[in-house]
């Protein structure tokens, strides 16, 4: 399940999300789900020089409450909740693999069902992804894992 961008300079890059929903304390799994991840054009240059020059600083993952699909023209979430520096990113081959964990004292109170990749230095999303709402209470924990492979166009 991925989708494919290319670039004009033979770049290709594709990639997923996973999320994970647990109960808080036992950190028993509630809900697990994959879905296709969205970079929106002008992010897809900025991504690709990240990753190039190593930088993986200054970046925030987001969370929001609007379902709207994805669409290129988007640029960032449609009605963003919750933000926050993003809680680990690193390179594994040829994949960039960024995580963001929403604690029980995170986003209470609203039903999520977009998430974003934020750069902070240049003030600008990356990309955006929707995923079956989930009803965030202190009750729960939830981790989103987005994979983004890069391959020779």
């Amino acid at each position: 399940m991925w989708i494919w961008v290319r670039r004009w300079d033979g770049i290709r890059v594709g990639g997923w999300a996973v999320i994970e929903e647990r109960e808080a304390g036992s950190g028993r799994l509630l809900a697990c789900e994959r879905v296709k991840n969205g970079i929106f054009p002008g992010g897809l240059g900025m991504l690709i020089d990240r990753i190039n020059a190593g930088a993986n600083g200054g970046m925030s993952f987001a969370v929001g409450t609007d379902s709207t699909a994805f669409n290129a023209a988007q640029t960032g979430l449609l009605a963003e909740v919750f933000r926050a520096g993003v809680a680990s990113l690193y390179r594994s081959g040829s994949t960039w693999i960024i995580q963001h964990y929403l604690s029980e004292a995170d986003a209470n109170g609203f039903s999520l069902v977009e998430a974003g990749l934020r750069d902070d230095v240049l003030g600008v999303f990356l990309g955006r992804f929707v995923h079956a709402a989930k009803a965030k209470t202190s009750s729960n924990t939830i981790t989103y894992t987005w994979n983004v492979p890069f391959a020779a166009a």
